[in-house]
């Protein structure tokens, strides 16, 4: 056995459901992300980046209303749904959550839509888990001077982001 959730795991994303959204803490984003979310809000990464993005002790987070609750959170449920940053996409296939059986009890208890639904692979947990790793690598690392040229250092890899 690779895993503990070799046949896979029982999770849907409930429509109108906010309960991950509403947990304390920072949305990580790295350029893929906020790209996909100024696209979503119809402006350019420059703007989106300087309107929304913030940094967080060398993380690029999406900046939240003094309530702490994501910005984009409404009765009806995530309102950029279809842009969301990977943290949201991946949740609750986060290492955290799936690398143990007591992590995924703790994603149950947080979650309404874990251990409910249709089953997903194992694969493809493992794809949400690199995803997850690649943006928490990405996200770090950036500087004001990042934010305000748009220059995101990426490992050793210099990537130039034109808004």
């Amino acid at each position: 056995m690779k895993h503990w959730f070799d046949k896979g795991l029982a999770f849907t994303c409930l429509a109108g459901c906010t309960e991950c959204c509403l947990d304390p803490g920072m949305v990580m984003l790295d350029s893929k992300d906020i790209a996909r979310l100024a696209k979503g809000a119809g402006i350019s990464v420059k703007e989106y980046r300087s309107k929304y993005v913030e940094l967080y002790k060398g993380h690029a987070v999406l900046k939240l209303p003094d309530s702490g609750v994501c910005m984009y959170v409404r009765d009806v449920g995530c309102v950029i749904y279809e842009y969301r940053p990977t943290q949201c996409r991946t949740f609750p296939f986060w290492p955290e959550h799936v690398l143990t059986e007591e992590g995924w009890e703790v994603a149950r208890q947080r979650c309404s839509g874990a251990g409910v639904g249709e089953v997903v692979a194992a694969k493809e947990i493992e794809e949400h888990l690199h995803d997850v790793a690649i943006t928490r690598q990405r996200c770090r690392g950036y500087s004001e001077r990042d934010m305000r040229m748009g220059t995101f250092v990426q490992g050793n890899a210099e990537e130039k982001k034109h808004g």
